[in-house]
């Protein structure tokens, strides 16, 4: 009951603060996307494997900036994880309403991106609050 309360009020917040945001959709041809974002969860190391064939696939098809972002809503990251590849949100770097602390988004938050890539599975604040940014 306390997990669907902090849920629901962390999902009243993240509407809340995102209703304003004035994002423009363009369409592009994948030869002019320079930069993307990929945001999505670290559920199996066969999922990640994937992700991972997904972001070498969108560097062979010339998008020079990718950056990953994975969720684990686990306090320790899994050892198959390489840090150096992608950005990890875990159960630390988030509040009891499930919003991502601000030393965590910040990173993300100032960069324009021509692609953003939802690969989550599950509908989660954390995640959700990233696309949202």
């Amino acid at each position: 009951m306390i997990e669907f309360l902090a849920n629901s009020i962390g999902r009243w917040q993240l509407k809340r603060k995102f209703q304003e945001k004035n994002r423009v959709a363009e369409a592009l041809n994948l030869s002019e996307i320079k930069s993307a974002v990929i945001v999505c969860e670290v559920l199996s190391k066969e999922w990640y494997e994937k992700i991972l064939s997904l972001v070498d696939t969108l560097h062979k098809e010339g998008i020079s900036s990718i950056e990953l972002v994975g969720s684990v809503m686990v306090k320790e990251i899994p050892e198959y994880v390489d840090i150096n590849r992608i950005n990890i949100l875990t159960a630390k770097d988030v509040s009891k309403l499930g919003i991502p602390s601000v030393n965590f988004t910040k990173q993300f938050v100032d960069k324009p991106y021509d692609l953003l890539l939802d690969c989550t599975v599950n509908n989660q604040v954390p995640t959700d609050y990233l696309l949202a940014m």
